[in-house]
């Protein structure tokens, strides 16, 4: 029986130092001042599991409820991220999952595209009828995330896609960030365009890739 207890608080000790916990408490929910438990009103609690998947849970302690919860993989936004209202209750849920990051440009892959020397082989795809129209369609359907407005964040999104022959548009990954609500919703916003005209060559369509900053502003 001793040994069997020895074994338990073995294997229990084996879990806590697999899972890594810290909590510290703040007097805004944006987490901007840490302040002692005594004077606290959010508290965060991050948790790292073995496969280095950090779970972040904001807490509101004054209503004693979850209002935000966020995971990181390689300190990049993953899986599914919640934000809560007033009330407690769900307000939105985002999968992460299928946001890609890299920095690797997409250029080399289509270097047959444009036969040197000849540049009139060749016509760039195009949204719309004519190059203000992916503006105009980027200004009418950005949507700000609430969480991003509430929080005062900015700044521009740098997206990498690719126009398929047939105009489809295929997300091929994120350049540079912002902040992950921002980069989402860049995301989600390109990824469900309508079809583009596609690229040209000798008169052919084919695939062809595009670079493409999404800014976002509170000014």
């Amino acid at each position: 029986m001793k040994g069997q207890l020895i074994l338990l608080f073995m294997t229990l000790g084996i879990i806590a130092n697999a899972q890594q916990k810290n909590e510290t408490f703040y007097k805004d929910n944006i987490l901007s001042k840490e302040v002692t438990e005594k004077k606290a009103k959010f508290k965060k609690v991050e948790t790292t599991d073995p496969n280095g998947i950090v779970n972040v849970k904001i807490f509101d302690l004054k209503k004693d409820c979850l209002i935000k919860e966020k995971n990181f993989k390689d300190n990049k936004p993953f899986g599914i991220w919640t934000t809560f209202s007033e009330d407690c209750s769900i307000l939105n849920k985002r999968d992460f999952s299928k946001l890609i990051y890299s920095d690797k440009q997409i250029d080399t892959l289509f270097n047959n595209v444009i036969e040197e020397g000849n540049p009139n082989n060749f016509k760039k795809a195009q949204y719309g009828n004519d190059e203000n129209d992916i503006f105009k369609y980027l200004a009418n359907n950005l949507k700000y995330p609430r969480e991003a407005i509430n929080e005062g964040l900015s700044g521009t999104v740098y997206l990498q896609l690719i126009i398929t022959a047939d105009g489809t548009v295929k997300m091929y990954s994120i350049i540079r960030g912002a902040h992950p609500f921002l980069d989402y919703e860049s995301w989600e916003l390109v990824s469900n365009m309508p079809k583009w005209n596609p690229a040209k060559k000798d008169g052919q369509p084919i695939d062809s890739f595009w670079n493409l900053p999404i800014r976002f502003s509170l000014k």
